[in-house]
């Protein structure tokens, strides 16, 4: 999966919230394992928190491809559910389609 998600020109995780400081304030800054920022950082309010939700994002994203690949093959899922899992890979995606990222996939799965 994560040739996929290089694929789809995000960098995979994981990532990590780190505090810093920035002109005696704290800020909290996205940084990949290998020590690169990812260049977000987010101030006072809520910082941390926010900081947190963007670091998981490399995971997120993997296991809503994941579900969407399991409730497509499956229809375990309700097709609302579907439409908001489809509709969050899509945005964090942009501007590819679920059709596009599938095809990735299936790519990938049949180049195993």
């Amino acid at each position: 999966m994560k040739k996929i998600i290089e694929k789809l020109g995000i960098t995979p995780g994981p990532w990590d919230a780190e505090k810093d400081e920035f002109y005696g304030s704290p800020v909290y800054q996205i940084m990949h394992k290998t020590g690169r920022n990812i260049r977000a950082q987010f101030g006072k309010m809520n910082g941390k928190e926010n900081a947190q939700l963007i670091a998981a994002a490399p995971e997120m994203l993997e296991a809503l491809i994941h579900t969407m690949k399991f409730a497509e093959d499956s229809r375990y899922l309700n097709l609302d559910l579907m439409d908001i899992i489809k509709s969050s890979i899509e945005k964090i995606c942009y501007p590819k389609s679920w059709q596009e990222i599938k095809e990735l996939i299936d790519e990938e799965e049949t180049s195993k």
